[in-house]
C-alpha cells in the first residue's frame, strides 16, 4: 500500500509539474483547436511542404463552400502526393462542382483504384452518374459494390437505375430474390412500387406505395412526382 502511494505522488507530482511548465503553451494550443481552420492554417504555416496539412485545410475549405483557395490546397497536396484516395476524391468532388464531369470521373476512379471499394469515393461517383442520368453506369457500379457489401442502399439505387433503363423485371426479380416480396427496408419497397408503376402495373405498385409514399404528400401530387422521376 505504501509503495502503491509514493507512485500516485510521484505521478500527481509529475502532472503538476508538466502542467506548470507548460500551462501557457496548453492555453495557447487550445486555443488554436477551438478553431479547426485556425490550427489547419497553423499547421500548413509551420510545415509548409506537408502535404497532409494541405489536404486537410483544402477539404474544410471547400466544404464551407470556399472552391477556389481551397482547390489551390488540395492541387498543391496532389503534386506532392498523387496517390491518395482521400485526396482523389476531394479533388473529384471539385471537379463535379465545376461540372468537369470527366475529370470528376477519373479522380473518383483513380481513388477507388488506390484503395479498393472505398466507400467515399464510390458512392459520390455512383451519385455523380445517377444524377447525370449516366443510369447505364450506375447500375452496373452499384452492383459490384452490392456484391462486396450487400447494403440496402447499394441494392435501391442499383433497382432504380435498372426501371430508369427499362429494365423492370430485372429489377423487381434482383430486390425481391435478396429482401422477399416485401422487403422491410421502405426504400426497397418504393423502388418495386417504382419498377411495377413504371413497368404499367398500377395495382401492385400501390401495394408497395402504401408503406413507402411521402405522408407530406396527397395521393394526387405522390403520382406526380412519380410521374417525372
Amino acid at each position: 500500500r505504501l509503495m502503491r502511494w509514493r507512485w500516485k505522488t510521484f505521478w500527481w507530482v509529475v502532472v503538476v509539474c508538466v502542467t506548470i511548465i507548460y500551462g501557457g503553451r496548453s492555453i495557447q494550443r487550445n486555443t488554436i483547436w477551438l478553431n479547426s481552420e485556425t490550427f489547419l492554417r497553423t499547421m500548413v504555416a509551420d510545415s509548409p511542404r506537408s502535404w497532409h496539412a494541405k489536404n486537410n485545410l483544402g477539404n474544410l475549405l471547400i466544404k464551407s463552400g470556399r472552391w477556389e483557395e481551397g482547390k489551390r490546397l488540395l492541387m498543391e497536396s496532389y503534386a506532392s502526393f498523387p496517390d491518395h484516395a482521400p485526396l482523389l476524391d476531394a479533388l473529384g468532388i471539385v471537379a463535379e462542382h465545376e461540372q468537369r464531369y470527366e475529370d470528376a470521373e477519373r479522380f473518383y476512379i483513380r481513388a477507388i483504384k488506390v484503395r479498393p471499394h472505398y466507400a467515399t469515393a464510390f458512392s459520390n461517383l455512383g451519385r455523380m452518374y445517377f444524377q447525370l442520368q449516366r443510369y447505364d453506369l450506375a447500375a452496373p457500379l452499384y452492383w459490384s459494390e452490392f456484391q462486396y457489401r450487400a447494403r440496402p442502399d447499394f441494392m435501391l439505387v442499383y433497382a432504380m437505375s435498372m426501371s430508369k433503363l427499362g429494365r423492370f423485371n430485372e429489377a423487381i426479380a434482383t430486390v425481391t430474390q435478396y429482401y422477399g416480396e416485401y422487403p422491410d427496408d421502405e426504400r426497397l419497397q418504393f423502388a418495386l412500387g417504382f419498377a411495377y408503376y413504371k413497368k404499367g402495373d398500377k395495382i401492385k405498385a400501390n401495394e408497395y406505395f402504401k408503406t413507402s409514399k411521402n405522408p407530406a404528400l396527397n395521393e394526387e401530387e405522390f403520382i406526380k412526382s412519380i410521374e417525372k422521376f
